[in-house]
Order: structure tokens, then C-alpha cells, then sequence
């Protein structure tokens, strides 16, 4: 289990995501809590609304946002 430190740090992020965003990060943390390991979630990621479309865009979108 984390430390509530951690926890926080965490909740604080995810705060200031838009909702759909939050449940990405949601459905990351269940599937981690599960068992799933970071290679097993990749095929997943096609189905999160951030990575439909096309890749070229997705990888622009993905850019931007660390700028």
C-alpha cells in the first residue's frame, strides 16, 4: 500500500484533470492494483478516449501538452 503522502500527491493531480481524464488514470490504477503490469495495459491503450484517432495527431496532442 502507498504511503498517504503518495496518496495525496496523487489526488492533487488528478484534481485538476478533466473528468474523463481522471478515470484514465482510474482505470490505470485499478488494472496496477490487479496484477497487470505496464506491458499487459498497452493493449488497453486504444481504447482510451486520449489515443483514438490518428497517431500522428494523438503524438502532436501528446507533445503539446508536455510544452
Amino acid at each position: 500500500m502507498c504511503e498517504a503522502v503518495t496518496a495525496r500527491k496523487i489526488l492533487e493531480v488528478v484534481k485538476t484533470l478533466p473528468e474523463d481524464r481522471a478515470k484514465e488514470v482510474l482505470d490505470f490504477a485499478e488494472a496496477l492494483s490487479k496484477g497487470e503490469s505496464l506491458l499487459d495495459l498497452v493493449d488497453t491503450l486504444p481504447q482510451l478516449t486520449s489515443f483514438k484517432g490518428d497517431s500522428v495527431e494523438i503524438q502532436r496532442r501528446l507533445r503539446d501538452e508536455r510544452r
